[in-house]
């Protein structure tokens, strides 16, 4: 899962996420407003998802995702939030690149 802070939207990841995809894994990007996902199995699906507190968790919950990398840079928020709300049962890993969590 890669996400990242205002003002960005999923589309900032558009770079990462071919070589993710590529290389067996199911990649998908995360911004305010929009949702990426690329799948080897499965075609490409872009949608709206609608900014709430919880919106990572909606997603993390609506696509079933489990052993879930998050990655993201900016600010962090997402992230940080999302594990100290809803844990890391779903999550292996977590990355905060250049963040300055609030």
């Amino acid at each position: 899962m890669l996400t990242d802070g205002w003002p960005l939207s999923a589309d900032a990841w558009d770079d990462q996420m071919f070589p993710v995809a590529s290389n067996g894994y199911r990649a998908v990007a995360h911004g305010p407003g929009s949702v990426v996902t690329a799948d080897p199995g499965r075609p490409g699906l872009a949608m709206m998802w609608s900014p709430t507190p919880n919106d990572l968790a909606e997603l993390i919950e609506a696509l079933d995702l489990h052993d879930a990398v998050l990655a993201g840079h900016s600010t962090g928020d997402e992230i940080t939030r999302y594990i100290s709300r809803h844990g890391t049962a779903r999550v292996a890993k977590a990355v905060l690149a250049g963040a300055i969590p609030r």
